[in-house]
């Protein structure tokens, strides 16, 4: 009975369909193919089968950790080159049938990065590549979360913020809150998963005062954690967050590099040390040109110096020494703020 019931669902997983063009007939799995176990309860069985379909078949899980709308070739470009030199995807992705959806077949639960690279190989001269997927039984989201976690956990290409906001979505959606239970199924210590929860609960202000939001750390939430509990402080290093989001912004529209996550983390440091009065009395000075371009201009300051701009585009002469004498001046008016 158990041998029937398994080859019935094996069948069922990889029968053919319509909406699938271009895909073979459908063969008999053989037994590496179908990887599949027998779980000791009554009436259960679980079966696994691995296939290659084409990608657009396939949709990611809402759950997946993976921050798919930022994946793009740079992020990528080792995994598809791998791909490329290989020939084929080897390690499937895991997924699962869907029915309730007639544009896709499969759920992606893990393999998020493999979908974008083999989805960006087949629009860039290798159409025929297919995207390698082991299509499991998995009922419950939960599940679905757990099985993802222990494919990605290792994985240096998923950052710490994915990570993070994963977890904390997870921690409401299914596990009421229960921090202990969580850490328990994921088999993590429960200090960890509260180091991760933490920096999924950054302020969006401190988060966009970053390169990008995948670039902050555990360590840098950790850094920072002491002073956004502190209100007065927390007030203060989220006005610095809002100005290096802007000094940021006017960066990249001059085609300039911005502060780097480190330089980040110093500067949101130093503005919680700073003392409220001596806070709101800072001007961050810039002096222009006739015409209404800048000269020269403070970005930024710390506890140890000033961070100035410079445009490439050189200006006059005597224009410029002459506002780098106001600068001079200006700073020396406020008392060296």
């Amino acid at each position: 009975m158990a041998t029937k019931k398994m080859r019935s669902i094996v069948d069922e997983i990889t029968a053919p369909r319509q909406a699938l063009e271009g895909e073979p007939s459908a063969k008999r799995p053989n037994h590496f193919e179908r990887r599949t176990r027998a779980i000791a309860q009554a009436n259960e069985t679980e079966a696994s089968v691995q296939v290659r379909v084409d990608p657009s078949r396939c949709r990611i899980w809402a759950g997946n950790a993976r921050a798919y709308e930022e994946l793009n070739y740079e992020r990528c470009a080792g995994l598809i080159n791998a791909l490329i030199a290989q020939g084929k995807q080897e390690i499937p992705a895991i997924g699962r049938r869907i029915r309730d959806d007639p544009e896709h077949d499969f759920e992606i639960i893990a393999g998020a990065r493999r979908h974008w690279s083999v989805s960006w190989l087949r629009n860039n001269g290798y159409p025929d590549f297919r995207y390698f997927v082991e299509i499991r039984d998995i009922d419950t989201d939960e599940e679905a979360f757990r099985i993802a976690d222990i494919e990605n956990r290792d994985r240096e290409d998923v950052s710490a913020y994915e990570r993070a906001v994963e977890y904390a979505s997870a921690l409401t959606n299914y596990y009421e809150g229960d921090r202990e239970r969580m850490a328990r199924r994921l088999e993590i210590g429960k200090a960890t998963l509260s180091r991760y929860i933490m920096l999924a609960e950054l302020p969006d202000e401190v988060v966009g005062a970053f390169p990008d939001r995948l670039s902050v750390s555990l360590s840098q939430a950790q850094a920072l954690n002491p002073l956004l509990k502190d209100e007065k402080k927390r007030e203060l290093v989220l006005n610095k967050a809002k100005e290096l989001r802007e000094v940021r912004r006017q960066a990249q529209q001059e085609g300039r590099q911005g502060l780097s996550a480190r330089e980040v983390v110093r500067e949101l440091e130093e503005s919680g040390k700073t003392s409220a009065r001596r806070r709101r009395t800072r001007i961050l000075p810039e002096l222009r040109a006739s015409n209404g371009e800048v000269v020269i201009k403070v970005e930024s300051q710390s506890g140890k110096g000033y961070r100035l701009f410079v445009p490439k585009r050189k200006p006059a002469k005597d224009e410029f020494i002459n506002s780098c004498k106001a600068l001079y001046e200006r700073l020396y008016e406020q008392g060296g703020q």
